[in-house]
């Protein structure tokens, strides 16, 4: 019961702070609800600019889209090779690795 007291009275101590802070700045909190106001008539009279992130994703995704395929053709340019190797035990390891040419190498950079 204590505890809970306590807490209370701490409780009672944010809130009276925050009041007197929200009286304190009731006049910049004023002026950020015109911003949002304004902001929001704004985004009213314009509604295109509502379109701007989904033209931007589109984007992004035909961006990825392009990128994804052409990194594939890249690597699929590439010559396999397999090394074997061969532990005392008889184990054998197949270790495949590849191998470009110097102008897809080059084109791997872009």
């Amino acid at each position: 019961i204590n505890a809970t007291r306590i807490a209370a009275y701490c409780l009672w101590v944010i809130g009276s702070i925050l009041f007197i802070l929200a009286c304190c700045l009731r006049k910049q909190i004023a002026i950020a609800i015109g911003c949002v106001k304004t902001a929001g008539r704004a985004v009213n009279h314009m509604f295109a600019i509502l379109l701007v992130p989904v033209i931007q994703a589109i984007g992004l995704m035909a961006f990825v889209i392009v990128w994804t395929y052409y990194a594939v053709y890249l690597a699929s340019l590439a010559e396999i090779t397999t090394e074997d190797y061969e532990f005392d035990d008889n184990t054998k390891i197949a270790v495949r690795s590849f191998e470009f040419d110097d102008f897809t190498y080059r084109c791997g950079w872009y």
